[in-house]
């Protein structure tokens, strides 16, 4: 949690509220299986303060709800070898902040095909393509193919390339401060000229199970990335350190700097931006290890190397891609009713970008 108080913008407690409906319908057609969904999430964060450094509403209570109304239709069919998948989604979300001046709204729906082709007994190729509509960027169309090989029944190897698409989120978008960073202390402001973030992923991997008490996996990726959403480099506020009168008066520079409005107290502004080229490789070493009978050993090591291939950081890291990751987890389980564990993370450093601060915890997290 951030810091107490006005400064930070969090009261002593937060409660968290959600209110799910969901009404779903099989159907089993002689022609295939039916599966559809209709449901509306709702949820709500109390405990959140406007921080001291918003002038005028500073301290009132900080409303923060989201509704989200998503349907969701997919069939499954077989013929012969060929295992098919075709359906669609809609959704329609809504985002209330306090400390923006309207809702955030969006609307976007899908429709996807999909086929899983068995060409022999141990090997199968899946084929897929997906097209999105989204009420702000218009349409995108997301093709992938993988390959599944059960060499034997302890060996198997996956492999594929897809293609992946991701749309700013709502409040990115939205002109003027629409969040807080840095435990309260720092302002995000909108960045409407955001576009879609497209990917193309490769992978190979190759996993060992001996269907008794040890699993493990090797996997090497490679993403190429085309207009990466990421943390920007802290943008100047034009109105940091005058007086209301200068303000009123509009006699101030705004060369070089963002006017959002009056905040006298803020020198910088976090923002969300476009990184036109950028790739990311590594591999991820995971294993699970029972090594008595109420005992467990489960963990996963990655390694990424990130670099931005444009833009004013070329050559740099991606912001907040840790190098190293390691996760590990110890668990007993002494009857059918009870467990305890231990688990522990590792991150290493990772760049934040000119100008921004590193993670007051450092790189360890650890949990009991």
């Amino acid at each position: 949690m951030g810091t107490v108080g006005v400064a930070g913008g969090y009261e002593q407690a937060l409660e968290f509220n959600r209110e799910q409906v969901t009404l779903a319908h099989n159907w089993r057609a002689p022609f295939g299986v039916v599966e559809s969904t209709l449901s509306r999430n709702y949820t709500e964060k109390l405990g959140r303060i406007v921080p001291a450094l918003v002038p005028v509403t500073g301290g009132q209570a900080r409303a923060i709800e989201t509704t989200s109304i998503i349907f969701d239709t997919k069939m499954y069919a077989q013929w012969r070898n060929h295992t098919y998948t075709v359906g669609g989604q809609y959704w329609d979300a809504e985002m209330i902040d306090g400390v923006a001046p309207s809702p955030f709204t969006f609307e976007q729906w899908a429709l996807f095909v999909e086929d899983e082709w068995r060409l022999t007994d141990s090997f199968a190729v899946t084929m897929g393509l997906r097209y999105d509509e989204h009420s702000t960027f218009g349409d995108h169309l997301s093709p992938r193919i993988y390959g599944v090989w059960n060499a034997t029944d302890q060996w198997t190897v996956k492999g594929g390339v897809s293609s992946g698409y991701k749309a700013p989120r709502v409040e990115q978008l939205t002109p003027g401060i629409n969040g807080f960073g840095g435990q309260g202390r720092i302002p995000l402001i909108g960045s409407p000229g955001l576009t879609p973030e497209t990917s193309v992923s490769t992978e190979l991997a190759v996993f060992y199970d001996n269907n008794a008490d040890l699993r493990a996996s090797v996997t090497l990726f490679h993403n190429s990335f085309e207009d990466k959403i990421a943390t920007g480099v802290p943008v100047a506020n034009c109105t940091a350190g005058i007086t209301r009168a200068v303000y009123d008066a509009g006699t101030y520079p705004k060369t070089g700097c963002v006017d959002v409005g009056f905040y006298p107290t803020v020198a910088t502004f976090g923002q969300s931006i476009n990184i036109d080229e950028a790739e990311t490789q590594g591999v991820e070493v995971s294993a699970r290890w029972r090594f008595a009978p109420d005992w467990s050993l489960q963990g996963n090591y990655t390694y990424t190397d990130s670099e931005q291939k444009s833009g004013g950081s070329v050559g740099q890291p991606l912001t907040d891609t840790p190098e190293h990751m390691l996760n590990a987890n110890l668990r007993w389980n002494p009857t059918d009713r009870a467990s305890l564990w231990l688990r522990g993370e590792y991150r290493s450093e990772r760049y934040r970008g000119a100008g921004a601060a590193f993670d007051a915890w450092g790189d360890y997290k650890a949990y009991e």
